[in-house]
């Protein structure tokens, strides 16, 4: 009897060991499996990150990826986020320009840090949420104003959840430009960024100087004193009032002061134009200087062409082919000028009473110049036919100089 209650002791023993082993072994497992699963999702993001970066260096988030890239846990980065709204519709230049800043400070980084071997205390990613895109990450985060800028630490799986609004920074900031936003950078997360100067300008400066150089010294070696005298060559002067004046429509000035980036960054890749913003991008500019010179290079090809006398059909071809290209670039530049200046309002620049007089109706007591105004926009934008057009000019201009200088009687 007491050998059977013994065996059954043992067998019981036994068996609660073996389900404690079997217990601890399945948590393992399965802790082990979640690892795994966390290991995978945290490739998988790595890989799409780097190949995203790869193209730009910022990422755009929206309803749909902004929880994955930015509140899953754990996240090997920091996060800096910009919400902002620069679509034309908002007219919102002050996030058109602190964009420009944030994307600076996010190429500076780019240039210096690699994403996919920097450790994960340095690696840093910029994102930006526009509104349209983002609604619902607007509405939960009960954000009214833009633009807002936000750091957000790396996380671990076990890490507590954070709320991002005690991450805020100062938009200040974004507005104080590039510098600031990398200084702000190092006090928070320790990651050093420097200004980076691109070194394409001075080479390109260099190549020309040294191309004169070459220039004047291949003259001197057969005639010393007209190399002397190189600079009253008409070819060069007109090279370099070309420059000049390429100089002066693209606003290189302007970039130069303000540190223009070369191009901007969107949804679908780099953007040469900055949108209706009073702000450019240099490759802007010189777009615009390429489109002006081209359009006087056009005319004066045309001048050229009808000069051409031994080939009628061929001096007439190329008189329409110039003219052709004018037309184009001077459409180019007038679609330029209308996308650039959607803000802009003729009446609120405009005195009050000059606005009146371009715009009012012909009355009884208006003078001879409102009338003439009058019979232009006419003659350009309603007249059908001559017979009408002097109908209109007798009543408003004849009658009214009949009436003013003979004193007869008329009406308007």
């Amino acid at each position: 009897m007491k050998s059977t209650m013994r065996s059954t002791k043992f067998y019981s023993i036994l068996l609660v060991l073996s389900t404690l082993i079997v217990t601890i072994l399945g948590k393992k497992r399965a802790a082990k499996d979640q690892d795994t699963d966390i290991i995978d999702k945290l490739l998988q993001k790595r890989r799409t990150l780097s190949t995203h970066l790869a193209i730009s260096p910022i990422l755009y988030l929206g309803d749909g990826n902004f929880t994955k890239y930015v509140v899953d846990r754990p996240r090997e980065y920091y996060a800096m986020l910009l919400f902002t709204a620069t679509a034309p519709q908002y007219q919102c230049s002050v996030c058109v320009k602190t964009k420009g800043a944030y994307i600076d400070a996010a190429t500076h980084y780019q240039n210096q840090y690699d994403f996919e071997v920097t450790p994960a205390d340095k690696k840093m990613i910029f994102f930006v949420v526009e509104v349209d895109s983002a609604r619902s990450v607007f509405s939960d985060m009960q954000l009214e104003t833009v633009p807002r800028v936000y750091v957000l630490p790396p996380t671990q799986t076990k890490s507590p959840k954070m709320k991002i609004g005690d991450f805020e920074v100062e938009a200040k900031v974004l507005l104080d430009g590039t510098k600031s936003i990398l200084d702000e950078i190092e006090s928070i997360s320790g990651i050093k960024i420097d200004v980076m100067v691109d070194p394409v300008p001075c080479i390109l400066a260099l190549c020309l100087v040294s191309l004169l150089v070459a220039l004047f010294v291949s003259n001197a070696s057969y005639d010393v004193y007209g190399a002397l005298l190189w600079y009253q060559s008409p070819r060069l002067w007109v090279l370099v009032s070309a420059v000049c004046f390429a100089v002066g429509v693209s606003g290189s000035i302007f970039c130069v002061i303000r540190a223009a980036p070369p191009l901007g960054h969107g949804r679908q890749g780099a953007v040469v134009f900055a949108g209706q913003g009073r702000d450019q991008y240099l490759v802007e500019g010189l777009v615009v200087a390429a489109w002006t010179l081209g359009v006087g290079l056009s005319l004066f090809l045309m001048l050229a062409a009808t000069r051409m006398k031994r080939f009628p059909l061929l001096r007439h071809c190329a008189v329409l082919l110039a003219l052709s290209v004018c037309a184009v670039l001077l459409l180019q530049i007038w679609d330029a000028y209308v996308m650039k200046t959607g803000w802009y309002s003729l009446k609120e620049t405009l005195p009050a009473e000059v606005w009146s007089f371009l715009t009012s109706s012909v009355k009884k007591g208006s003078g001879l110049p409102k009338r003439l105004l009058r019979m232009s926009e006419y003659w350009l934008l309603e007249s059908r036919s001559w017979e009408a057009f002097s109908k209109k000019f007798q009543v408003l201009v004849v009658d009214y100089l009949k009436r003013q200088l003979l004193g007869k009687g008329g009406s308007v």
